[in-house]
């Protein structure tokens, strides 16, 4: 059984215990399934007269406990009066638990097994008549795989200039830089750090829209306000200052878009960035270097190994796509959808707005609303070939990864994180060992793909490139 027929049949069954609280045992109610596409299939589902008139009570006993007529207090009302009051208003509630109750004792009959809920309607369904019940339902995806061994790629080797260790350089000289603050006569430049009181007001409305007695932000990282940077520039420590600004109609923040807003700002501390010399103390600093050429041969070899390791995984991503272009696959609708609505979240959790609806960040992503759909879609899809078709060829040469390695894994993943007296409860945590070990497989069944692959020597290129 699959994951997706596995949460499938979790979730239909947490409903069905519910329902057989209140409506009794079940039969497995006559069904047949019919074929409408290799991913797609219909169920359709027939019943008794007498299985619609035990879902009509059932749905009556249910609201007995709800309704209220005169005469008798709430829940107290004799069901058969209660039949006699609500007739047909009703039915959709009594379908709605005979189909579940029905689907729930048929879902692992069905062939092909469904991986998504469908959606079951009945043309007649009336108290006294038999009824059927039709719906389609997405099944696994399909896929036909075309050749994968031996397949011709070309991979590149990267060359590291000087320009590239010194730009590593200045990298690692920032990232061990010391904050230092600027003297108060001394105005803020581009790159400083200021930290302010700052007090936003819509200035139509006089509403406030944002206060913050120490925010802080570098000054032309683009971090703030539109324009409120500029007017910051050459502040200094105590300095106060209003200004207006006007905010465009695509800010993604609706509460600024298209107004005009008045900045109450003061400036509490202005700091800037102290690099430390490029220097032996500062090889030192960095490992068990004795000298700055020492240090700087280290940033080369370093360079050339991540840009070897890209360079190989851009050969490993062209063969996957010439075995998907090569192949057969097909994937139901439901699948990209959800893969979509999953790659959406991701995005939400980066930017931690999760909030933002797809208009918002369509505007973050200077698209339009119908391009990011597009392109999320086009890359849900891509995704989901990928791993079908790595899948497909890890079953068909039977690659596995040992428990051992599942095992280290999980050591070198999370042993800087977790004490050791709780590194067991990982070990046998099932979510984690399945995570870890579908991981492992993808990285395996791409490395297999590449040492059966005929590479070739490809050009040299910048490590820019």
């Amino acid at each position: 059984m699959s994951d997706c027929q596995a949460q499938l049949l979790e979730l239909i069954s947490k409903h069905i215990q519910t329902i057989e609280r209140e409506s009794g045992d079940h039969r497995i109610m006559d069904f047949k399934v019919k074929k409408l596409t290799d991913v797609t299939a219909e169920v359709t589902l027939k019943s008794t007269a007498e299985e619609v008139e035990a879902a009509f009570q059932a749905a009556y006993k249910k609201a007995q406990g709800k309704i209220k007529l005169p005469g008798f207090r709430k829940g107290k009302v004799p069901l058969a009066m209660v039949e006699q009051h609500l007739g047909d208003s009703v039915a959709e509630d009594a379908a709605r638990e005979l189909i579940a109750n029905a689907f729930e004792a048929v879902v692992e009959a069905l062939d092909p097994a469904p991986i998504s809920v469908p959606r079951l309607e009945s043309d007649d369904f009336a108290l006294g008549k038999r009824a059927t019940f039709r719906g389609a339902y997405d099944t696994t995806p399909k896929v036909k795989l075309g050749k994968y061994k031996k397949l011709k790629v070309t991979e590149d080797a990267a060359t590291v200039s000087d320009e590239n260790i010194g730009e590593e350089l200045e990298r690692l000289q920032k990232e061990r830089s010391t904050m230092q603050s600027r003297i108060s006569t001394a105005g803020a430049v581009d790159q400083d750090f200021v930290t302010a009181k700052i007090d936003i007001v819509e200035k139509a409305a006089g509403k406030n829209l944002f206060h913050n007695e120490n925010f802080r932000f570098q000054l032309g990282a683009g971090q703030s306000l539109p324009g409120l940077d500029d007017q910051v520039q050459g502040m200094k420590p105590g300095e106060i200052k209003q200004f207006d600004l006007d905010m465009d109609e695509a800010f993604p923040d609706p509460n600024f878009a298209g107004k005009t807003v008045q900045v109450d700002i003061e400036i509490k501390e202005v700091q800037f960035s102290e690099l430390p010399e490029l220097n032996d103390e500062f090889a030192k600093d960095m490992g068990e270097f004795e000298t700055m050429d020492e240090f700087k041969q280290s940033v080369e070899e370093r360079l050339a190994e991540q840009a070897k390791t890209a360079l190989k995984q851009k050969a490993m991503n062209e063969i996957v796509a010439q075995i998907v272009d090569g192949s057969k696959i097909q994937v139901p609708d439901s699948v990209v959808d959800n893969e979509v609505q999953s790659r959406l979240e991701q995005i939400k959790q980066r930017l931690g707005q999760q909030e933002l609806d797809l208009d918002a960040l369509a505007r973050l992503s200077g698209q339009t609303r119908d391009k990011l759909e597009e392109d999320l879609r086009e890359s849900a899809v891509k995704g989901i070939h990928d791993r079908l078709v790595l899948r497909e060829i890890t079953e068909a040469e039977a690659i596995e990864v040992s428990d051992e390695d599942v095992t280290e894994e999980i050591q070198k993943t999370y042993g800087q994180f977790v004490p050791p007296n709780q590194m067991g409860d990982l070990l046998k945590n099932e979510n984690i060992l399945s995570d870890v070990r579908g991981r492992l497989l993808y990285v395996k069944s791409l490395e297999w793909i590449y040492d059966n692959s005929d590479v070739r020597k490809g050009k040299s290129v910048t490590l820019s490139e």
